[in-house]
């Protein structure tokens, strides 16, 4: 299984960052509000809130989201312009031997935990899904590392080969796609480059 052997190769603490409310700043200057409210009133308000999040919160439960089904690919010249600028050419004329708009089921059934994070389907956390760069994460009980997605494989004919797309969201500088070059070696995917699409 493509996924289940590159995972490891992701997710790492250097890419991820938890999705955790900033603890309340002391405000230095009076600040009064239109509707009346001050910068005071408003931190003492986010404070205990703040409060409230970190006496429920599990410190030792680490969490990403995965999506359950590919994402589409649609900006495929993109893509093209991306494989061909870093070397590998070769690779395009994968993108029209599939349906890459059509989104297909992923089995995550053997994904569970990479070294420290667990590893849950996105719905199961957000059913309704949800904005990252509005999401306050209050409602938690444990820290989320954003969400991660990903595209169909794209593989040579020699089923040794081809490539991928990452997707990484968590709503802040880690919003980001990648086109993850993919080898088989010795029974096991690897990524041997990855590329920034967006």
């Amino acid at each position: 299984m493509i996924l289940k052997d590159i995972l490891f190769e992701i997710v790492t603490d250097k890419q991820f960052y938890p999705l955790t409310p900033p603890p309340p700043a002391t405000p230095s200057v009076e600040v009064k509000f239109k509707d009346g409210t001050t910068l005071k009133t408003r931190n003492d308000l986010y404070t205990l809130e703040y409060e409230k999040f970190i006496e429920k919160l599990d410190t030792d439960r680490f969490v990403i989201g995965i999506e359950d089904s590919t994402i589409s690919i649609k900006n495929s010249g993109l893509i093209s312009e991306r494989l061909k600028e870093s070397g590998y050419a070769d690779l395009i004329d994968l993108l029209n031997s599939k349906d890459f708009k059509t989104q297909i089921p992923i089995d995550t059934s053997q994904i569970k935990k990479i070294d420290k994070y667990e590893i849950i389907i996105r719905s199961k956390v957000f059913p309704k899904g949800f904005n990252f760069r509005e999401y306050k994460g209050f409602d938690l009980t444990y820290y989320f590392y954003g969400n991660v997605s990903f595209s169909r494989a794209f593989i040579r004919a020699s089923g040794d080969y081809g490539f991928m797309i990452y997707r990484r969201e968590c709503g802040f500088e880690c919003d980001q796609d990648y086109i993850l070059i993919i080898k088989r070696l010795k029974d096991k995917w690897k990524i041997i480059n990855k590329i920034y699409a967006r």
